[in-house]
């Protein structure tokens, strides 16, 4: 597109020009208006030329009250005779001649002073000898403007002009050329035929002054071009806004160019401005349907199908030479084909992202839609076009305000802008006051021309009359005055109540209504009396003072624990940031308030600590003391209503600081019993929960002796050990998470329910640690890690396949061989690293045991318990250890695996980490039971 390799300047420069051609349309429109003659009435063809001469008796078809006659009247036009329509009297004298003397025939005729089609029953013998008369081409008034020109001149509805300054016509459209060729102020001859009587009116040709309606739908285009010049004029460099503002420009000239129906088309200037119109309003309204392409946003569906954005002009260039040449009338059939054409396309191609994003474009389709149906009501009420097509610009201004309203709203086009809410509301009262003062002058003028019919009664100071003879003038005029002042007074009364009805709804719409603070502070501390921790109490605090006092923000800050604490609650502000803003600059806060025992505005606080607060809107800070210690400090802002902190807002914060510092002093000796109980009853809940989430027993696999048990160095650990069943394989998982405690515990649990989760069928130990280490490396804290050993059992084939990331080797003692081995194939840790080396490094051995083959799997608490002396347990001694007890059960050598690191540890002394230790024994395989199982299976 040619205006997207120009600068925001030559882009502004193009379109001004195009909105200065537009504007001198609209300029040379005006001037044709007011400088053409015009004999103010509205005529149509007449296509009628047989008129009656005389009236005669006839049977009506339908109610004869509904036109006030029971027969045809002297000038009824004959239509048609026996459903056969007539034009000439040749014709007449056919069509009577076929029936017979006597007989009833049917006859249409239509009556100039209604203008109605009337059917009637005739019989032939009751016609008069000179039943018709034959007249020449004319036209048909169907209005005449009250005080025009042709009213001043005697001419009424109904009336057939038949020449205009002794010249004949064929058509309206001829006639009409025949009066613009006059001058405004001359006197045109007329011949009229009433009632089939020939007179001449002398109309004294006037200026056409602009009717009302019409002036209105012009200023409402006007205001839609200034609204497309602002937009192009600001953000002429973004498209959506460029094409938005030269539709909008497109439109508005178009309907500043709107002409009365009486004006011809065929006068060279309004052909002009017909043409120039229609091409206005066609393309303007296609460039709006391209414009919403890129609004609110650009739609990937449709910059994938450029004809869908570019048809519509071709289509508004044929609508706009179709509109031409058939008429005004089809001015809502061309709009509603490019708004039904972008509303399938849109339906067809658009995503289901744009159809999620359509609210913001609600308001925008609604008052698309009530223009529609005000355009659809111009062109199918020929009344209201004729008399009021003017007053469509009023529904029509809907559009360009949606649009601002979207733009205001979302912040779109890159445009902010903003109504200060003290300017909407001084506005808006000032306008209910006006609209409330016109409606009493409205009414008084009104009143004053109300014409009161008062009964024969006479009212005295003693007693109410009712008479027989009218009351005298004199004292009628004095009831009826009376009468009047007091329907004054009651209406007076009546627009101050609805005055201060309506008010009220402002004041609370713009949050000005106002509040008692003696009874707001009695709320607060009835409320705060019912809290019992500082979440409760700040959230109470902020909320009951933000609706009492009508603010935008607040915030708490509470000293805790001598830490100062966003206290779980602000309102109105970015918690994130004001809580970083706390983390840097608390203390500086609390030394600037040191000076300060009530209220003070933050513009007397420190030059960093002041400009913080404005960043945040906060106008007051508030210090909580007790006892010459501060305990908290209550920031507020600004008012909904955006006016100032009055003196009796500022009482009221006072008052409520007392109460606040009492609350917070008991909450906080509550909280700080209550946390120690509860500490000790939550570890203990969180030391069973994290156990019994460890497997309650072993399974049950044919050729395997299995045996578990972890002991947490605290209340709760971060080791961890699972079994994954899979058929008749067995994988074996010790974990231990970095660190120790709640921190480890968590994590841990998080590991498990990840390797529990993605575990399947048919799938080795690498498999599963490699798909973990993503999900863990985004689940599992920076600072931490997780080291794990996962060795599956396949007792048929009596082989094993390790995988290690970072953990201890595992131990294997052969029973061949009595030696215990390490297996430790590489790997590192997990939730270290997304790079892919996790990856690349670990590997998976595969192994072959025997039966007797004993395999332990420990965490590092157990090789890094530690005696008085400081020497480790290590893994030789572990290796030693369980070599000395491979003879016994599983079960037996876990018990006296642990019963020696133990007492190496020294009982008195307390366990530095979290111990784990699985023994899996090989013992022979029990084939039957294999089967049975294997059968099951299948089954």
């Amino acid at each position: 597109m040619v205006l997207n390799k120009l600068s925001s300047n030559g882009i502004r420069w193009l379109l001004a020009s195009l909105t200065s051609v537009l504007m001198l349309f609209v300029w040379l429109n005006f001037v044709y208006l007011w400088t053409s003659p015009n004999d103010e009435n509205w005529f149509t063809t007449n296509f009628f030329s047989l008129s009656i001469t005389q009236g005669f008796p006839a049977k009506p078809l339908f109610k004869p009250t509904e036109y006030g006659s029971t027969g045809i009247e002297q000038g009824d036009l004959i239509v048609s005779i026996n459903h056969f329509e007539v034009r000439t009297a040749d014709e007449l004298a056919r069509q009577l001649k076929a029936i017979e003397e006597f007989n009833v025939f049917d006859v249409t005729v239509m009556r100039p002073t209604t203008g109605e089609m009337l059917p009637f029953k005739v019989a032939k013998h009751m016609l008069p000898k000179n039943l018709v008369r034959e007249i020449p081409p004319s036209v048909y008034v169907l209005e005449v403007v009250p005080g025009g020109a042709s009213d001043r001149a005697g001419m009424l509805k109904g009336d057939l002009i038949i020449r205009i300054e002794g010249k004949g016509f064929a058509t309206a459209k001829d006639a009409d050329q025949i009066m613009r060729t006059t001058r405004a102020g001359q006197n045109v001859r007329y011949d009229v035929l009433r009632q089939n009587r020939l007179m001449t009116l002398n109309v004294t040709m006037a200026k056409f002054g602009i009717p009302l309606h019409l002036m209105v739908i012009r200023l409402s285009g006007l205001l839609f071009v200034l609204f497309g010049v602002f937009l192009w004029a600001t953000r002429p460099m973004i498209k959506a806004a460029r094409i938005h503002g030269i539709a909008f420009s497109l439109i508005g000239a178009g309907m500043a160019l709107v002409l009365p129906s009486r004006f011809s088309a065929y006068v060279p200037m309004a052909q002009l401005l017909t043409w120039v119109r229609w091409f206005s309003i066609t393309l303007g309204t296609a460039a709006l349907i391209h414009g919403r392409y890129y609004f609110p946003r650009e739609i990937p569906e449709f910059m994938e199908r450029p004809w869908t954005r570019y048809l519509p002009y071709g289509m508004a260039i044929i609508l706009a030479i179709w509109g031409v040449v058939l008429g005004e009338a089809l001015l809502f059939p061309a709009v509603a084909i490019l708004v039904g054409y972008h509303w399938i396309i849109a339906n067809v191609y658009r995503g289901p992202l744009e159809r999620a994003r359509a609210f913001e474009t609600r308001l925008i389709n609604w008052a698309t839609g009530l223009s529609l149906i005000s355009l659809a009501v111009m062109a199918l009420v020929p009344d209201f076009r004729r008399n009021f097509m003017g007053l469509v610009g009023i529904p029509l201004l809907l559009l360009p305000c949606s649009y601002f309203y979207t733009m205001a709203r979302f912040g779109l086009l890159d445009l902010k802008f903003r109504i200060r809410r003290t300017v909407q509301y001084s506005t808006l009262s000032i306008g209910w006051a006006c609209l409330l003062i016109l409606l009493f002058v409205f009414s008084l003028r009104e009143l004053a021309q109300l014409e009161i019919d008062i009964p024969n009664i006479h009212f005295s100071m003693r007693s109410i009359e009712v008479l027989e003879s009218p009351v005298p003038a004199i004292h009628q005029q004095n009831t009826v005055k009376k009468l009047l002042m007091i329907i004054a007074v009651v209406g007076a009364w009546l627009l101050l109540k609805i005055g201060r009805w309506g008010q009220k709804l402002i004041d609370r719409r713009f949050h000005r209504s106002g509040y008692d603070y003696r009874r707001a502070t009695s709320e607060l501390a009835e409320n705060l009396s019912r809290k019992l921790s500082i979440k409760d109490l700040a959230d109470t605090i902020v909320d009951k003072i933000c609706d009492f006092m009508y603010l935008r923000q607040a915030a708490l800050v509470v000293m805790k624990s001598n830490e100062w604490l966003t206290s779980a609650k602000t309102r109105g502000i970015d918690a994130q940031q004001f809580d970083d803003f706390l983390h840097q600059h608390a203390n500086q806060l609390a030394h600037s308030l040191t000076p300060f025992f009530g209220e003070v505005s933050v513009d007397y606080l420190d030059g960093p600590i002041r400009s913080s607060l404005r960043k945040f809107s906060f106008s007051y800070a508030v210090p909580v003391r007790s006892k010459g210690s501060l305990l908290a400090i209550l920031l507020v802002g600004e008012k909904l209503s955006e006016s100032s902190i009055e003196q009796e807002d500022l009482r009221f914060l006072n008052s409520t600081t007392k109460q606040i510092a009492v609350s917070l002093e008991n909450t906080l000796l509550y909280e700080q019993l209550a946390d120690q109980e509860r500490w000790r009853h939550e570890l203990e809940i969180a030391r069973q929960i994290q156990l019994s989430s460890l497997p309650q027993g072993t399974p049950n696999v044919s050729g395997l002796s299995i045996s578990a048990v972890s002991e947490p160095a605290m209340e709760v650990g971060g080791d961890y050990f699972d079994y994954l069943l899979d058929g008749q394989k067995l994988m074996v998982i010790v974990g231990d998470v970095s660190g120790k405690g709640t921190s480890a515990a968590l994590h841990m649990s998080k590991l498990q329910g990840v390797l529990r989760s993605l575990h399947r069928l048919d799938e080795g130990p690498v498999d599963l640690l490699c798909r973990a280490n993503p999900i863990l490396c985004h689940n599992v804290d920076a600072k931490s890690f997780v080291t794990a050993l996962a060795v599956q059992f396949d007792p048929l084939n009596r082989r094993c396949r390790i995988a290690r990331a970072g953990h201890l080797p595992l131990f294997h003692y052969r029973c061949l061989h009595d030696d215990v081995i390490q297996h430790a194939p590489p790997g590192i840790s997990l939730a270290l690293d997304q790079t892919g080396l996790f990856d690349k490094v670990i590997e998976e051995i595969e192994v072959a045991y025997d039966d007797g083959d004993v395999f332990l799997l420990a965490s590092d608490g157990i090789t890094e318990a530690f005696n008085a002396d400081g020497r480790a347990y290590g893994e030789s001694r572990l290796s030693a250890t369980l070599r000395s007890y491979a003879e016994l059960s599983a079960t037996e050598i876990q018990a006296r695996i642990m019963a020696e690191v133990t007492d190496f540890a020294d009982q008195n002394s307390a366990q530095d980490d979290d111990m784990t230790a699985v023994i899996v024994k090989a013992i022979p395989v029990d084939i039957h039971v294999i089967k049975t199982n294997s059968t099951s299976s299948v089954a």
